[in-house]
């Protein structure tokens, strides 16, 4: 893909419209899942870990629905605007190559920032999670799904194929991937890691910058989450605790 691409007038990009409808969409689902799904869930009688896990995807699935009824239906763009466009296998094999090469960068950045804190960044972040230690694996299933699969593709389309695409379409690749990342790495809400969620957000924009496809970076995002998802889970399921904290 060429450093102009998104600037060409073959290249349905999103506008600044469609930015704004993407997120009155996503709080308009998030609203509806927080005051109608989730009320009706907790009457139901749900567990307290599968409260946590149906509360925690609202987000994910309130983006995609947002993205998709606000931005493609009503704004009028077609998937193809938001990255969703073939790739040849090659560049999926790159996206994970890239990813790869990008671990050392985010491990050396996790290990600066726990040498300066004296706390780990995933202590952080499984502070946030819920208890799995007495499911019977359903809720388990739906939380590797939750993280590993419908967060990156709900942020791959929020953050890249919405944000950093109406961003390039006015700057070059630095700015737009530097901004967006910035914007992803803040949304996690989590000081530890916004470093390093923010070079991997420059690392998804890079992809799609280089492929033309928004896919390879999902795919390289679904990796990553599902990597972080593994180390995450024994302690949450309570195998190993001592070992890992």
């Amino acid at each position: 893909m060429s450093e102009s691409a998104f600037n060409m007038p073959r290249v349905r990009a999103p506008g600044f419209l469609h930015v704004v409808l993407a997120v009155i969409g996503i709080g308009t689902f998030i609203a509806f899942g927080l005051f109608v799904l989730l009320p009706d869930l907790i009457g139901s009688g749900l567990s307290d870990s599968g409260l946590d896990v149906a509360d925690l995807m609202i987000l994910p699935i309130a983006s995609i629905l947002g993205v998709a009824v606000f931005v493609v239906l009503l704004g009028r763009l077609p998937w193809s605007g938001l990255g969703l466009r073939s790739a040849p296998a090659g560049a999926f094999l790159r996206a994970l190559g890239w990813w790869l090469l990008c671990l050392s960068v985010v491990a050396a950045v996790l290990y600066a920032t726990y040498k300066i804190t004296g706390r780990a960044a995933i202590e952080e972040q499984l502070d946030m999670m819920p208890d799995l230690t007495d499911d019977d694996g359903t809720i388990t299933d739906a939380f590797i799904l939750l993280v590993g699969i419908l967060s990156p593709i709900a942020e791959e389309l929020v953050f890249r194929g919405v944000l950093f695409a109406w961003l390039r379409r006015h700057v070059n690749f630095w700015v737009a991937g530097l901004a967006s990342a910035l914007v992803f790495a803040l949304a996690h809400g989590i000081p530890d890691i916004i470093l390093p969620t923010a070079i991997l957000g420059l690392l998804f924009a890079w992809i799609y910058e280089r492929t033309g496809s928004l896919w390879p970076a999902m795919l390289a995002h679904v990796a990553h989450n599902l990597l972080v998802t593994g180390v995450m889970l024994p302690t949450m399921l309570g195998i190993g605790v001592e070992a890992l904290t």
